[in-house]
């Protein structure tokens, strides 16, 4: 493990205090719904879903409508499971609130990356598969899901050259975090390329 992953992960366990004054400083300026916000610290409404839960991750509206007509794939083909849609931002909860959203999806918060808090979400969901879109890595959340089994799937991904250049400067720990994923869909070559120089397999 890479010695920034590692000093992540450290500051991870502690940083509760950091996300609460973030969070309160994020309301104030009308950039959170405080009455979903709980979610990010592991507090849901009602219980789990059934069994085979699948999770779909998207950082925020354009990325989690593309996922919509996978996730309708997804539960036409498996008429035993639920899905769950995580985001990450207010203007996504508004959105996905007037969406249609499919029979037995489910959208929530994700939680913040702090030890305490994943492991709440993971206990919580059960999660069958987790699957990424676009380049929203949580290294506490995806090593946390990784250490359970639980398959990882990056989808619909692709490395500009922004991104490229920002995330070679993380060296070691975006090879750690790649390596967690059990496949990595992507959208060009350009971007398979750029995702094995930064260490994928």
């Amino acid at each position: 493990m890479s010695p920034l992953l590692r000093l992540y992960l450290a500051f991870s366990s502690i940083s509760d205090p950091v996300w609460r004054l973030i969070h309160k400083r994020r309301l104030a300026r009308g950039k959170e719904v405080p009455e979903r916000l709980p979610e990010k610290y592991g507090v849901y409404p009602g219980p789990a879903p059934g069994p085979k839960v699948l999770w779909f991750h998207a950082l925020s509206v354009g990325e989690s409508f593309a996922l919509l007509p996978l996730i309708e794939l997804a539960l036409k083909e498996l008429p035993d499971a639920e899905v769950i849609l995580t985001t990450s931002t207010a203007s996504s909860v508004e959105a996905l609130a007037r969406a249609n959203l499919p029979d037995r999806c489910r959208h929530i918060l994700l939680p913040i990356d702090t030890a305490r808090a994943t492991r709440i979400f993971l206990d919580h969901w059960n999660p069958a598969v987790a699957a990424f879109a676009e380049l929203d890595f949580w290294p506490r959340l995806m090593m946390e899901t990784h250490k359970r089994g639980i398959p990882l799937i990056l989808l619909n991904s692709r490395m500009p050259d922004k991104n490229f250049e920002r995330r070679r400067k993380l060296g070691g720990m975006m090879r750690d975090v790649l390596r967690l994923f059990d496949r990595l869909l992507v959208q060009d070559e350009l971007s398979r390329e750029r995702f094995i120089a930064l260490g994928a397999e």
